[in-house]
Order: structure tokens, then C-alpha cells, then sequence
């Protein structure tokens, strides 16, 4: 049973895309951090510290929070599949391995397009003022 479960995630390779996914947020978040430290730091615990200056709060979006139902939905659905299920529901979870998909996409982009959007002051040059 458990062999069925995890052929279904590998065959797709749904697992990397969602691991990969979740390494670029926890990257996003160390670089911002960072960032806002003007990458200086005295230690791991100053870096971590988040009442110093420049914690932030993080929101997760709208689509990410789909994106966390599907999956969840998906590996009940898979687990249930061997007991449960028949050649019929199989193709059920075909689709919702293609919907987690791309829900988990759509979130990245979504998130890097986030990032640019309230960065842009990076990819914006400023005029300069020379009198």
C-alpha cells in the first residue's frame, strides 16, 4: 500500500516541485532577513531574534493556503486509494496531482511576483538630482 502512495507522488514528480517550492520561500525569508540586517550580524541568535529591528511579518498568500488544502487532500486521497479506492477513483488523483501542481506553481509565481513588487525599488533606477 504504502508502495502505491509514494509511486504516485514520484512518478510526477510532484515531491520536488513542492520541496523546491518550499527551499525558495525558506531562501526567500533568510535573504530578506538579511537584508533588512544590512547582512551584518553578531551571531545566529541576533539573526534569528525577531524583536530586533527589522523583523517583519510574513502573510501567507491567498493561493498558497489552496495550494495547502490540495495537498492535504491529495495525500489523504492517495493513502485512502489502497483501501478505498478502485481502478475508477485512479484517475481522480491523476488530477489532483496536476491541480497541486499547479496551485504550487501559481504560488511561487505568485510570491516572486510579490517579492518584485515590493522591491522594485532595486530594479528601479532613482533620477538622480544634480544641481
Amino acid at each position: 500500500m504504502l508502495a502505491y502512495t509514494i509511486a504516485v507522488f514520484e512518478s510526477s514528480g510532484l515531491v520536488a516541485l513542492v520541496v523546491l517550492r518550499d527551499v525558495a520561500l525558506v531562501g526567500g525569508a533568510v535573504y530578506k532577513r538579511a537584508s533588512s540586517l544590512d547582512w551584518e550580524w553578531k551571531s545566529l541568535s541576533h539573526f534569528f531574534n525577531l524583536d530586533s529591528a527589522g523583523a517583519q511579518k510574513v502573510e501567507p498568500l491567498f493561493i498558497s493556503k489552496v495550494n495547502t488544502v490540495f495537498q492535504l487532500l491529495l495525500v489523504a486521497a492517495a493513502l485512502l486509494q489502497p483501501s478505498f479506492g478502485n481502478e475508477e477513483t485512479l484517475p481522480y488523483i491523476t488530477y489532483l496531482s496536476w491541480l497541486v501542481a499547479l496551485t504550487t506553481t501559481t504560488s511561487t509565481v505568485a510570491y516572486g511576483a510579490q517579492h518584485l513588487r515590493n522591491n522594485r525599488s532595486i530594479w528601479v533606477k532613482k533620477p538622480s538630482y544634480r544641481t
